[in-house]
């Protein structure tokens, strides 16, 4: 279940405290760039989000990597690509002029220290572990190694390799009579140089290619998933794996230690990430069954201080995996997988129905919280089961300690938890367990069906929560469209859901601008709701996971208008904040669409991407049952980069002019 790394070349953009740095996580073992400003001191060797200016590609296979960067009013790239065994960095400004007194300081560490060794000799750096030993030396004629840094000027580009020493094991301490001494700033390229400057260019033409898939007026807000991935992909060092985390920050100086899983946002991602590397897939996908209970519980949150034992989030991981062998026809996402998503099902059917209706309500069983934020056994620790912690529609509910439940049913929760048995008997199907196959359908329709009868609200023309003493819960979210996905034929004898009640809550509530429609979409509240001006956190805000399962929905149950409504929504909301700032929001105001107005919406976050993601599933996707779901680009007019100009914005290193 671990990630196999490359003996050959371990050389990732992994490391969670700089964007400016490769790592060989197996051997503990960083190359890192830092920058010093000559004029007052100023020195910076941690380049993360707040420095960050564009996300560029960082391939999980190891090909290539790039990203642009600030410092002070410098504008740089930084570039990783390797050849077989080599590694090369390139590193250049993007305003040449302002670098002129700014100094590159290559450094190469062990981390922790006591993994390795790092000496020098002559002008290049070499560190060596017990295993392996790598050589790091730069042909730039204005670089120079001062002890175990190999220093250049920023206004020249600066190119490093990184290789394996064919010494290892022997004293690698050497040093010439008389050390070389570097040339100016201005002295031309050597051939090498040119060498690795062609390397690197043809590194980054061969990532690009492979999404030749991609409509060119698409690429601008198609390449906020890759990117946005990649980024946020790092290496555990406990777990000897990288892990897909929710932010690279948070695992700096956050509150989880080194690496944080999440659930249900990080199963959203498997499919878009197995439309251009199944293995990046899987290994998204491994290090979150690998934490399950013996029990079937996948935790909501796992770290190394431990797992959140008394509560999951929201049921959504089997859809995704299945749509990922949709998508590529690669059954080791089901084979790999099914059990434990069986287990996981069943879990839900044993914990989370407190008052034995056979419909479910979010809860937190009592253990001891492996950490005092998370709590256990409370209405908070409940709350945060729903993945909408803060919303007021958990506002005035009551907690069961008794139950361990929210005496309240649960819209989409119970939704989820009906497709989720549809997917499953799917999968079972597949694999030849017919019966299985047959009691999932079953009751994947028998939940859907009580579900419709239990919390339609036929006055208001919407799916509400109910309370156990059945009154209804009046506040509504993004979560009430959730049933849509049982709307579809084909998940049963007849609908589960009827067509008439979907036409109703599509036009009264999605689609009405005084309720959930609007130019930015999709809100996790009504704008009328007395809570939606609050704006804060899943108060009335954007969040692009619900926006995305949303549009799954509607694509399930036909509702095509609908469905590029909604695409072209997150398309607006997307587009300011990734455009020109490179930014991809946890969450966004739903009125302007801006993610910087609040420190609760991280800049570069697992959710960010799902806009994207939304929008091309509507170009490009594959229902449930098989059916191949398209539509014309057309549909998402105005969004289409008919002049380059986007795509210009959001790569500005296509801009530089080309070394030779």
């Amino acid at each position: 279940m671990h990630y196999r790394h490359s003996t050959e070349q371990p050389w990732r953009c992994w490391e969670r405290t700089t964007l400016a740095g490769v790592l060989n996580g197996p051997q503990s073992l960083l190359v890192r760039v830092a920058l010093q400003d000559r004029r007052d001191g100023t020195y910076q060797s941690e380049f993360r989000w707040p420095a960050l200016e564009r996300l560029g590609p960082n391939d999980y296979q190891g090909q290539y990597a790039q990203a642009t960067l600030r410092f002070g009013r410098v504008r740089w790239s930084f570039e990783m690509a390797s050849a077989g065994r080599r590694v090369f960095l390139l590193v250049r400004a993007l305003n040449e002029v302002e670098a002129g007194d700014v100094q590159i300081r290559l450094e190469t560490l062990f981390d922790p220290p006591e993994a390795g060794q790092i000496v020098s000799r002559e002008n290049e750096v070499v560190a060596r572990s017990a295993e392996l030993a790598w050589r790091i030396h730069s042909p730039t004629p204005s670089a120079r190694r001062y002890g175990t840094t190999i220093a250049s000027m920023l206004n020249r580009p600066f190119m490093a390799v990184i290789e394996p020493a064919a010494d290892f094991g022997k004293r690698l301490e050497q040093r010439s009579e008389s050390e070389p001494r570097s040339a100016g700033s201005a002295a031309p390229l050597t051939s090498e140089e040119r060498e690795i400057a062609s390397a690197v260019r043809a590194a980054r033409a061969a990532y690009l290619a492979r999404f030749s898939y991609v409509p060119r007026e698409l690429w601008w807000m198609y390449a906020a998933i890759p990117y946005g991935l990649g980024w946020n992909l790092i290496w555990a060092a406990d777990r000897r794996e990288p892990v897909q985390v929710c932010s690279r920050d948070w695992c700096v100086h956050g509150n989880y230690g080194e690496w944080v899983l999440f659930n249900w946002d990080t199963f959203l991602l498997a499919p878009a990430a197995a439309d251009f590397d199944a293995d990046y897939a899987h290994q998204i996908l491994r290090p979150q069954f690998s934490v399950q209970t013996a029990d079937g519980l996948i935790p909501g949150i796992a770290s190394p201080l431990g797992i959140s034992a008394d509560r999951a989030m929201p049921p959504d991981a089997t859809l995704p995996l299945w749509k990922a062998y949709l998508r590529t026809k690669d059954r080791s996402f089901v084979e790999a997988y099914y059990e434990s998503l069986l287990r996981y099902y069943k879990w839900w059917r044993r914990n989370r129905d407190g008052n034995n209706d056979g419909l479910l309500e979010w809860g937190s069983n009592p253990v001891e919280a492996a950490h005092p934020q998370w709590q256990a056994h409370t209405a908070w620790a409940s709350r945060y089961e729903t993945g909408m912690d803060n919303h007021p529609m958990w506002d005035d509910v009551l907690f069961n300690a008794r139950t361990h439940t929210q005496e309240q049913t649960d819209v989409g929760l119970n939704a989820l938890h009906a497709i989720e048995g549809v997917c499953l008997s799917r999968m079972a199907d597949l694999l030849g367990q017919k019966n299985d196959a047959a009691k999932l359908a079953e009751h994947a329709e028998l939940t859907a069906r009580k579900l419709h009868e239990t919390l339609w609200n036929e006055d208001v023309g919407l799916w509400l929560s109910r309370r156990w003493d059945g009154t209804w819960n009046p506040r509504a979210s993004s979560c009430c469209f959730y049933p849509i996905f049982m709307a579809a034929a084909r998940f049963g004898r007849k609908p589960a859901i009827p067509s008439t009640a979907v036409a109703r809550a599509v036009s009264e509530h999605l689609r009405n601008p005084k309720r959930f429609g609007g130019k930015y979409l999709l809100p996790v509240s009504p704008r009328d709701d007395p809570a939606y001006p609050e704006q804060y956190y899943v108060r009335g805000r954007i969040w692009p996971g619900q926006a995305l399962l949303v549009h799954t929905a509607l694509r399930e149950a036909g509702q095509e208008d609908a469905a590029a409504e909604l695409a072209r929504g997150c398309l607006a909301t997307l587009r300011d904040e990734w455009v020109r700032e490179g930014h991809l929001h946890e969450n966004y105001h739903a009125e302007t669409a801006d993610g910087d107005d609040t420190p609760e919406s991280d800049p570069l976050y697992s959710f960010g991407p799902m806009l994207a993601i939304a929008a091309w599933q509507h170009v490009r996707d594959v229902l449930v049952d098989g059916t191949e779901a398209t539509a014309p680009l057309e549909s998402l007019s105005p969004y289409l980069d008919a002049s380059g100009a986007l795509r210009t914005a959001i790569e500005p290193i296509e801009g530089l002019r080309p070394i030779e």
